[in-house]
């Protein structure tokens, strides 16, 4: 019957060896850095794709002013030359 009881024990300090290892704080909270740590890395990489698009539709929207610019400035010219004739 000794073996029974020791059994047991041995069976017991297993299951609560998984409890505590599953319970404790310290891994807890290295997990929780971890999993912090790789959210920043991921909303790094997002602000640095939004500022490369917004740095891309700045210099499209530059382009576009310009262009609207020089073709206002063509029909400008062509009106006044056209009521000059």
């Amino acid at each position: 019957m000794g073996w029974l009881e020791r059994l047991g024990r041995v069976v017991r300090t297993q299951i609560d060896s998984l409890v505590k290892e599953a319970e404790d704080p310290e891994k807890i909270l290295e997990q929780a850095v971890m999993g912090m740590e790789q959210e920043l890395i991921e909303m790094r990489r997002a602000l640095a794709e939004a500022i490369a698009t917004q740095k891309s539709t700045e210099r499209q929207t530059a382009n576009y002013q310009m262009a609207a610019q020089k073709w206002y400035d063509r029909a400008q010219f062509l009106s006044k030359k056209k009521t000059k004739l």
